[in-house]
């Protein structure tokens, strides 16, 4: 009798021990099959030192926008501030021989935590220096357009103006458009000459730049 009650317990934990086993197999199998499911995230950005022109902006895009043909040119500034891209130069040609015109050209993108306070205090700087040139050139050379010495008419400075690109958008000193991104979180520059010009740039610049492409360290895209 005691074999007998000794054998029926061993079988009945026996059966227990498989029915828990396979409780938890089936468990690990529904969680492997729940992260299969899960759509995988892509990684957004790139990192500063990594990043290329190019992949926002094409030298072929830049030349169609502004009727010419774009170049690059290596910028000879001083090195961007750590976990900034390099600014983005271009010499483009308008024209073909002696009627050409090469102009000057350049982007450049702030994409750190703080963009958005950088940019606002470069709005207002940018804001009071324009209004300050034109004060100071209308009190010298009043409304008349002045010379260089070689006969060609000297740039006024401009006033500052709002501008529709991005977020919002700045056109100052007569040179340059600032604009804060609307799908990437970056503030770009657009330098380059007229006003008209330098918005058909920062447009392109706008609408071709996207978290995924931008100068900032990578990250995995959130979920949806």
């Amino acid at each position: 009798m005691r074999i007998r009650r000794a054998a029926a317990l061993a079988v009945l934990f026996a059966a227990a021990c498989n029915q828990s086993d396979g409780k938890k197999a089936g468990e690990s199998q529904s969680a492997t099959e729940a992260d299969d499911t899960e759509p995988s995230r892509p990684m957004l950005g790139v990192y500063p030192d990594r990043f290329q022109c190019d992949t926002v902006v094409t030298d072929a895009d830049l030349g169609t926008a502004l009727g010419g043909t774009a170049t690059r040119s290596e910028s000879a500034g001083a090195p961007p501030p750590k976990n900034v891209a390099r600014t983005c130069g271009y010499l483009v040609t308008i024209g073909a021989g002696d009627a050409g015109v090469a102009e000057s050209w350049s982007y450049d993108m702030d994409c750190r935590p703080d963009f958005e306070k950088r940019a606002e205090l470069l709005f207002g700087q940018y804001v009071q220096q324009s209004a300050d040139l034109v004060e100071a050139y209308t009190a010298q050379y009043g409304t008349k357009p002045q010379t260089n010495d070689a006969g060609v008419v000297m740039q006024a400075p401009a006033a500052s103006k709002q501008v529709d690109v991005g977020r919002r958008g700045l056109d100052h000193h007569g040179q340059g458009i600032l604009f804060l991104d609307d799908d990437a979180p970056c503030y770009v520059r657009i330098v380059g000459p007229g006003a008209e010009r330098r918005l058909i740039v920062a447009k392109l610049v706008a609408d071709q730049l996207h978290e995924a492409n931008a100068p900032m360290t990578p990250h995995l895209a959130p979920k949806q």
